[in-house]
This record gives structure tokens, C-alpha cells and sequence, in this order.
């Protein structure tokens, strides 16, 4: 029901996955009738029953903020995404999320550096930064698609841009604390998943399910007034 309800535009350039499946004498069937049928069935018409959906979410479901904005924005990319968690293959490119994502990790990793070392960003300076940013980068650039970025010129160049980024940023948390009276409290602090010291966000959606709101926060900063945190 599902390819008879996309167009053949949409699986263009698709073509060897659909042929890859009706090498299977199980699946064949199934999708030479999806392709036959292909753009004859609405999508409207294409639905999950009742039974079906409580086998796959049970009594409670568990979803971060995160994925509530993925659910607003487009709930059939939710459900595909998250209940049935479909994966698309990764095709690896240099871009402004991929640049993202390891800037995220390297400042993670520079801050629990910091912590071993009993520093802050209030106590840091360029010679600091300057002997232990390298190795931090090395290592998130390593952790990074399976090191994808240590084969070619591209990823050198890449490299030289993490470099001037997370300098950038560095520099303005050492700002955002020196003035502030924040300090950090712990790293990856969660809620709301499982092992975690806080309780996630309980929402009674009726018949005895539940909606549990959980995520993981990147850093907690903690605020000190006399004897008040």
C-alpha cells in the first residue's frame, strides 16, 4: 500500500533498492504489485490500525523535544522516523550539519578536558587552548562517521574551519562565564530516560497510555547565591 501510495517521481533514481527487495521470493510479489499500482492509491487512503499502533508503542510512549518538533512539522516522517524507525543510507558530504556536529562534540569534550584538569572557562587562557584544542578536534574529528574526514585535501580544509569555529566559541564561553556566575554542573545530563536521577515530563493521553517527555541536555550550568544553587 505503501509504494502504491508515492509516485514514480518520488522513487526515481531508487530504482536498484526496489530491485534489490524483489530478489526476495517473499517480497517479489509485494513489489511488483506496489510498482504496478504505483500513484493509483492516495496516501489519505494508506492507515495503521488501532491494534497495530498498541502493539508498537505499548502503554507508554517515550519521545524528546526533539521529536516533537519533528512530529509538528510532519507526522508521517515522525512515525516512519521514530516508530517504525526506517533508516534511509547515509551518503556522507561535507556540509554546515555535519560541521555542526562536530563542533557540538569537540566542546563537549574540551569542557570534561577542563573538568580533569580543574579548570573553567574563567581560569583558561590562549596557551591553554592553544595545547589542548588540537588532540580534543583529533579525537572528535576521529569519532566522527567512522573517521571519515581523514582521507583528502577536502577534509584538511575542513579541519582548518573546525579549528577557527570552535576557537570562536571557546572564546565566547570563557566571555559568557567570566561575566556571568554560572558555573558547570555536568555534561549529557539526561531526564526522563532510563538510569537517569530526573523524572521526564508526564503527559495522560487516556485508556491508560501515557506520553513520557524525556531528552538529554548538552551541559548543565549551575548558579551559586550564598548557600542557594
Amino acid at each position: 500500500d505503501t509504494l502504491c501510495a508515492v509516485s514514480k517521481k518520488a522513487v526515481k533514481g531508487r530504482e536498484k533498492e526496489i530491485a534489490y527487495l524483489s530478489l526476495s521470493d517473499e517480497y517479489k510479489p509485494v513489489v511488483e504489485n506496489g510498482i504496478e499500482n504505483m500513484g493509483t492509491v492516495e496516501p489519505s487512503e494508506v492507515r495503521v490500525s488501532k491494534a497495530n499502533m498498541k502493539k508498537l508503542l505499548k502503554d507508554a510512549l517515550k519521545v524528546s523535544t526533539t521529536n516533537m518538533e519533528r512530529y509538528n512539522s510532519c507526522a508521517y516522517a515522525y512515525f516512519l522516523n521514530y516508530i517504525l524507525k526506517v533508516k534511509e543510507k547515509e551518503e556522507f558530504s561535507i556540509n554546515s550539519a555535519n560541521l555542526g556536529s562536530v563542533v557540538h562534540l569537540i566542546l563537549e569534550k574540551f569542557s570534561r578536558v577542563l573538568k580533569n584538569d580543574g579548570e573553567t572557562f574563567k581560569t583558561i587562557d590562549d596557551a591553554y587552548i592553544k595545547a589542548k584544542l588540537p588532540s580534543v578536534i583529533d579525537k572528535a574529528i576521529a569519532e566522527t562517521q567512522n573517521g571519515v574526514f581523514s582521507s583528502d585535501i577536502k577534509s584538511t580544509v575542513f579541519k582548518k574551519k573546525i579549528l577557527a569555529v570552535s576557537l570562536k566559541t571557546i572564546n565566547l564561553l570563557r566571555v559568557h562565564f567570566t561575566k556571568g556566575r554560572f558555573e558547570t554542573d555536568g555534561f549529557e545530563v539526561s531526564f526522563g530516560k532510563e538510569g537517569s536521577d530526573l523524572k521526564g515530563i508526564v503527559f495522560d493521553v487516556g485508556e491508560n497510555r501515557k506520553v513520557i517527555l524525556n531528552e538529554v541536555i548538552d551541559r548543565g550550568d549551575k548558579f551559586k547565591d550564598g548557600n542557594e544553587e
